[in-house]
Parts: C-alpha cells; sequence; structure tokens
C-alpha cells in the first residue's frame, strides 16, 4: 500500500473514531453521567494511534521528504501542519484535564468533558480535511520526483511502527466505533 493510502485508511478510521466520540459526549451529556472507563479507552486510541502512529507516520515520513524536495518544515505549510499536531495533543490533554476531575461529578464536570470531546472531534476532522485535499494531493506529485527518499523513509518508519503497538489500536478503534454508533446512521 503506498503512503498516501494508508494516511487516507489511517483518516478513515481516526474520523469514525471522532464521531463515535462525539456521540460518546453527546451521551453522557444527556445522560448526566460519564463512563470514565469508555473516555479512557477514547484517550488511549487518540493518544496512541492518532497522535502516536499516524502523527509519527506524517512526521518523520512524509514532511521531512517534502523538505528534501525544497519545502521548508519551520514555514509555511509543513509548519502549519506541525503546529496542528501540536494543537491536537494540548486538545487531548484537554480531555485527559477534564477525566481527572475529582469526584463525585457534578453537571458541570460532565459538560466539561463533552465540550472538550466535542472540540477535539471538530478539531480533527477540520484537520485531516486540510490534509486530504490540499496536503496530500499537493505532496503525491511532489514527492513522484522524490521516490527512492520517500521509499527510504517508510523503510525506516515501518522498522519501528512496531512500538505503537500494532493492531492492538485499530482493534480498540473499531469497537469504540461499533460501541457509539452515529445517530446520523441509525435513522
Amino acid at each position: 500500500m503506498d503512503l498516501f493510502d494508508r494516511l487516507q485508511e489511517e483518516h478513515a478510521l481516526i474520523e469514525a473514531v471522532t464521531i463515535a466520540l462525539d456521540e460518546f459526549a453527546q451521551s453522557s451529556e444527556e445522560s448526566g453521567t460519564v463512563n470514565l472507563h469508555e473516555l479512557i479507552r477514547f484517550l488511549t486510541f487518540l493518544r496512541g494511534y492518532s497522535g502516536g502512529l499516524h502523527h509519527e507516520r506524517e512526521e518523520t515520513v512524509l514532511l521531512p521528504t517534502l523538505a528534501i524536495a525544497g519545502f521548508s518544515l519551520e514555514s509555511g505549510p509543513l509548519a502549519h501542519i506541525r503546529d496542528q499536531h501540536r494543537e491536537e495533543g494540548r486538545l487531548l490533554l484537554d480531555i485527559a484535564k477534564a477525566a481527572c476531575a475529582q469526584e463525585p461529578w457534578a453537571p458541570p464536570q460532565i459538560l466539561r468533558v463533552a465540550t472538550v470531546a466535542h472540540a477535539f472531534a471538530d478539531f480533527e476532522r477540520t484537520h485531516m480535511a486540510k490534509e486530504r485535499e490540499l496536503l496530500f494531493p499537493f505532496a503525491r506529485k511532489e514527492l513522484a520526483m522524490h521516490a527512492k527518499a520517500l521509499a527510504s523513509a517508510i523503510d525506516r518508519f515501518e522498522s519501528r511502527a512496531y512500538r505503537f503497538g500494532g493492531g492492538w489500536l485499530e482493534q480498540l478503534g473499531r469497537e469504540l466505533v461499533s460501541g457509539h454508533p452515529s445517530r446520523r446512521a441509525r435513522r
């Protein structure tokens, strides 16, 4: 599978999990309770798969290869992508901080969890849309002339990818999606 197909496949799972996260947050607001275990499962997936494996693939394969092709990592679109990855990390920390509120949780704590979960999901989907619509088509075209450098970067990444836990994170993502189906899909 080529790099861009793999990144798109990862985006599809991440997007499905963000929709499930929105459903989880909405359900928490409506019920007045938060299933803390399930919230930890969302955080585990989002930190390990989206913020770990996926961002690592982009930041150690895609962006450096674009730098070899002459694009700056320190300014312009590549710096913007990296800044957005940091913002995603900050938003995930907001979810973790909300999850760490001392119990018992009252409506304000539950609303805080839901609010930061929705904020993360919205930001993540917008970020991925920019990558899908702007970055990936541009990068695919630009990197056609740097196939050897790209293949080398992919090989280096794949030799270290085991540290992200492999398929169990993808399985966790699928479980979250199936456990929190979109209300729009149920209509």
